[in-house]
């Protein structure tokens, strides 16, 4: 029982987007349980800062091919990737973002990046690096369950602009701004289907509304895309480990918030509930 635990806590996980809300989280929670982990950041130096040396960083930029450097995928079993289209008040921010933080709910937003080269090319840029590396899941090592090998931070609402009937006044403001962003769901959608593509077995992660709070609650899955709610980012971070660690998660993709009342999230439950 130890052996496999230990063998479990020592795979190496790539961390696409480590700097971000929720991305700094997962590496800090892939380190107290004694992951080796890879860090894909924009920014080395701030990424230091923010992590620390026990992360092994690697400066790259998903819309930019030539930085996705093969070394960064050295001995790494699974990628959980939550980049994204760098959002911000259109009156500014401050330099630990903390308007930003706050929700979209309370600012007027712009997109600082292109939609359409983050959360698609970017995507296509990505998986094609990580399928070079990391073998499609069609052979079953040992004859052990298969587990996710790219956990992707997506959005509820991806399907949700230009859905006839939809109400817009009832949905997020993602929702509703959806054009004014740059498409930003519509796009977030198109990477999803790529990492569908990809022959790996993936886990598509959709959180409703993100929040700081503690993460405390449980949390409640659906598919379909009509859930609304929030989730904080803490809790987001704990769900993706647990998809790389449940074969239960694997090929599944849902919304996710949490629940009203305190309580724990029983992992398994929640993904074997998934079709």
């Amino acid at each position: 029982m130890q052996k496999k635990q230990n063998e479990q806590t020592k795979m190496k996980i790539l961390v696409v987007g480590a700097t971000g809300g929720v991305g700094k989280r997962v590496v800090k929670l892939l380190l107290a349980r004694d992951y080796d982990v890879i860090a894909l950041v924009r920014d080395a130096a701030r990424g230091k800062k923010m992590l620390g040396d026990r992360v092994k960083l690697f400066e790259a930029d998903l819309t930019i091919p030539q930085t996705l450097k093969p070394e960064m995928m050295s001995g790494v079993s699974a990628v959980i990737c939550c980049s994204g289209t760098r959002v911000q008040p259109v009156e500014g921010d401050t330099p630990t973002r903390e308007k930003y933080y706050q929700g979209i709910k309370f600012y007027l937003p712009e997109v600082v990046d292109s939609p359409e080269q983050v959360e698609y090319q970017g995507m296509k840029n990505l998986v094609n690096l990580v399928s070079q590396h990391i073998q499609p899941a069609t052979d079953r090592v040992l004859s052990r369950m298969p587990k996710s090998q790219f956990i992707l931070i997506s959005s509820a609402g991806v399907t949700r602009p230009n859905r006839p009937g939809i109400n817009l006044e009832e949905e997020p403001p993602a929702v509703r701004m959806n054009d004014q962003l740059g498409g930003i769901l519509t796009w977030k959608l198109r990477g999803e289907e790529v990492v569908k593509a990809s022959g790996l077995n993936y886990t598509i992660i959709r959180p409703c509304a993100l929040t700081e709070k503690p993460g405390d609650k449980p949390l409640y899955a659906e598919q379909g895309d009509n859930l609304k709610g929030q989730v904080s980012r803490e809790a987001i971070a704990q769900l993706s480990i647990q998809a790389v660690q449940l074969p239960e998660a694997v090929n599944k993709t849902f919304e996710v918030k949490e629940e009203d009342q305190p309580g724990n999230t029983n992992w398994k439950q929640l993904f074997a509930g998934l079709s």
